[in-house]
Protein backbone atom coordinates (compact mmCIF):
# COMPACT_ATOMS: atom_id res chain seq x y z
CA UNK A 1 0.00 0.00 0.00
CA UNK A 2 2.83 2.44 0.74
CA UNK A 3 3.80 2.01 -2.97
CA UNK A 4 0.99 1.58 -5.06
CA UNK A 5 -1.06 3.82 -2.81
CA UNK A 6 0.87 6.90 -2.47
CA UNK A 7 1.87 6.21 -6.71
CA UNK A 8 -1.65 5.19 -7.43
CA UNK A 9 -2.79 8.61 -6.17
CA UNK A 10 0.08 11.01 -7.33
CA UNK A 11 -0.65 9.37 -10.77
CA UNK A 12 -4.82 9.99 -10.40
CA UNK A 13 -3.73 13.76 -9.96
CA UNK A 14 -1.66 13.77 -12.93
CA UNK A 15 -3.73 12.41 -15.34
CA UNK A 16 -6.82 15.15 -14.27
CA UNK A 17 -8.61 13.50 -11.32
CA UNK A 18 -9.58 15.60 -8.05
CA UNK A 19 -8.19 18.48 -9.23
CA UNK A 20 -8.46 20.53 -5.85
CA UNK A 21 -5.43 18.84 -4.41
CA UNK A 22 -2.31 20.71 -4.83
CA UNK A 23 0.37 18.45 -6.89
CA UNK A 24 3.03 19.70 -4.21
CA UNK A 25 1.01 17.90 -1.20
CA UNK A 26 0.66 14.73 -3.20
CA UNK A 27 4.17 15.12 -3.58
CA UNK A 28 5.16 15.07 -0.01
CA UNK A 29 3.84 11.35 -0.02
CA UNK A 30 6.57 10.42 -2.44
CA UNK A 31 9.10 9.45 0.12
CA UNK A 32 6.42 6.84 1.54
CA UNK A 33 6.10 5.30 -1.92
CA UNK A 34 9.42 5.24 -2.47
CA UNK A 35 10.31 3.28 1.12
CA UNK A 36 6.94 0.90 0.11
CA UNK A 37 8.95 0.55 -3.55
CA UNK A 38 12.41 -0.93 -1.64
CA UNK A 39 10.65 -3.11 0.69
CA UNK A 40 9.37 -4.77 -2.23
CA UNK A 41 12.30 -4.84 -3.81
CA UNK A 42 13.93 -6.53 -0.62
CA UNK A 43 10.83 -8.84 0.08
CA UNK A 44 11.68 -10.11 -3.84
CA UNK A 45 15.22 -11.43 -3.45
CA UNK A 46 13.81 -14.42 -2.98
CA UNK A 47 12.05 -14.78 -6.07
CA UNK A 48 15.02 -13.69 -8.10
CA UNK A 49 16.83 -16.46 -6.31
CA UNK A 50 14.40 -18.98 -7.23
CA UNK A 51 13.89 -17.67 -11.28
CA UNK A 52 18.03 -16.96 -10.97
CA UNK A 53 18.28 -21.19 -10.27
CA UNK A 54 15.76 -21.74 -13.13
CA UNK A 55 17.48 -20.13 -16.00
CA UNK A 56 20.92 -21.41 -14.66
CA UNK A 57 19.72 -24.92 -14.56
CA UNK A 58 18.38 -23.97 -18.11
CA UNK A 59 20.95 -22.41 -20.03
CA UNK A 60 24.07 -22.30 -18.32
CA UNK A 61 24.55 -25.74 -16.66
CA UNK A 62 25.82 -27.93 -19.28
CA UNK A 63 28.26 -25.45 -20.00
CA UNK A 64 29.74 -25.49 -16.11
CA UNK A 65 29.00 -29.54 -16.19
CA UNK A 66 31.35 -29.65 -19.30
CA UNK A 67 34.03 -27.32 -17.71
CA UNK A 68 37.52 -29.43 -16.99
CA UNK A 69 39.45 -28.28 -13.63
CA UNK A 70 41.26 -25.56 -13.89
CA UNK A 71 38.81 -23.75 -16.55
CA UNK A 72 37.42 -20.60 -15.83
CA UNK A 73 33.33 -20.71 -15.43
CA UNK A 74 31.33 -19.45 -18.55
CA UNK A 75 30.16 -15.80 -18.10
CA UNK A 76 26.79 -17.05 -17.61
CA UNK A 77 27.88 -18.52 -14.93
CA UNK A 78 29.47 -16.13 -13.24
CA UNK A 79 26.41 -14.06 -13.75
CA UNK A 80 24.27 -16.28 -12.41
CA UNK A 81 26.59 -16.68 -9.29
CA UNK A 82 26.79 -12.99 -8.51
CA UNK A 83 23.16 -12.79 -8.95
CA UNK A 84 22.45 -15.95 -6.42
CA UNK A 85 25.19 -14.51 -3.97
CA UNK A 86 23.45 -11.04 -4.09
CA UNK A 87 20.39 -12.39 -3.21
CA UNK A 88 21.05 -14.94 -0.82
CA UNK A 89 23.00 -12.03 1.02
CA UNK A 90 20.08 -10.01 0.91
CA UNK A 91 18.07 -12.53 2.06
CA UNK A 92 19.93 -13.12 5.60
CA UNK A 93 20.14 -9.03 5.94
CA UNK A 94 16.81 -8.71 5.41
CA UNK A 95 16.07 -11.82 7.67
CA UNK A 96 18.15 -10.58 10.55
CA UNK A 97 17.26 -6.62 10.22
CA UNK A 98 13.78 -7.58 10.61
CA UNK A 99 13.75 -8.34 14.28
CA UNK A 100 14.49 -4.43 14.50
CA UNK A 101 11.35 -3.13 13.07
CA UNK A 102 9.38 -1.79 15.35
CA UNK A 103 6.30 0.08 13.92
CA UNK A 104 5.53 3.42 15.58
CA UNK A 105 2.37 2.22 16.80
CA UNK A 106 0.43 -0.57 18.58
CA UNK A 107 -1.66 -3.20 16.42
CA UNK A 108 -4.06 -3.53 19.19
CA UNK A 109 -5.54 -0.98 22.08
CA UNK A 110 -4.46 -3.53 24.94
CA UNK A 111 -0.84 -4.20 24.08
Amino acid sequence: MLLIGNVGVFDLRMIGLARGIPMRALHRLVPWGIGGYALNVLLSLMAVAGFNVLVFYRFVWARVAAADAGEDAPRGAKIAGAVSLTCWVGVIVCGRLITYYRPPYHWCFWC
